[in-house]
């Protein structure tokens, strides 16, 4: 019985190491991150469903590889991409689109004396090197 209990730990494991890529892949769709730092989500994306893989194959199958231990790990993996891979995507996605969008709100909250002083410190700064009085300012026009 233990056999059967390793190889659906396996096959499980499998998908788990699918599901790992793609919440890396859904951040990077929630952040909208490009260039290096889209380069770095999509090289964690694979390192993260690698790294599931080996941790199940360390701890379920206690370091052994056998190829019917590859396959079931194979077959679960297909599995979770044939029949939930876009929904759960599109749901990761969702969720961190969501979380970016809150945590922007917090520290715009949180920035706002900053954005003002800096505001006043520029005008000043353009005001007194242009020779020009704070209300002929085209700083708000810039």
């Amino acid at each position: 019985m233990r056999g059967a209990a390793e190889v659906l730990a396996l096959a499980c494991a499998g998908a788990a190491g699918v599901c790992a890529s793609d919440i890396i892949r859904a951040l990077r769709c929630g952040s909208r991150a490009e260039g290096i730092i889209g380069g770095v989500l999509d090289f964690a994306s694979v390192a993260a469903g690698g790294a599931a893989l080996w941790l199940a194959f360390l701890f379920i199958a206690r370091g052994e590889m056998r190829l019917y231990w590859i396959m079931c790990v194979g077959i679960g993996a297909a599995l979770y991409v044939f029949t939930i891979k876009s929904a759960m995507y599109r749901l990761f996605c969702v969720i961190f689109q969501n979380i970016f969008k809150f945590l922007y709100f917090i520290l715009k909250i949180l920035l706002t004396p900053a954005r003002f002083l800096y505001k006043m410190i520029y005008v000043g700064l353009y005001t007194h090197t242009h020779n020009k009085k704070g209300d002929d300012t085209d700083v708000q026009k810039a």
